[in-house]
């Protein structure tokens, strides 16, 4: 399972970031067609860091909130 998945945010923001490039994708203007791939990977690139930033900051929330399990470990 995707840590990303707690957050359903993201499943609401995508797809409206991909409605939003619908009309330039169909040729309404035709040049921006060519960044809804770059749009669409950059949007999942920020969703998997920022997974792996909230996961880096829980831990270290965790380690600072256990001090004895951090210096343990």
């Amino acid at each position: 399972m995707p840590r990303w998945h707690h957050h359903p945010w993201r499943w609401r923001v995508v797809p409206a970031i991909a409605l939003l490039m619908a009309p330039f994708s169909t040729g309404w203007l035709g040049w921006p067609a060519q960044f809804v791939p770059v749009v669409l990977s950059g949007s999942v690139l920020l969703s998997t860091l920022s997974g792996l930033l909230a996961g880096a900051l829980s831990a270290h929330r965790a380690a600072v909130t256990k001090p004895g399990i951090a210096i343990a470990g």
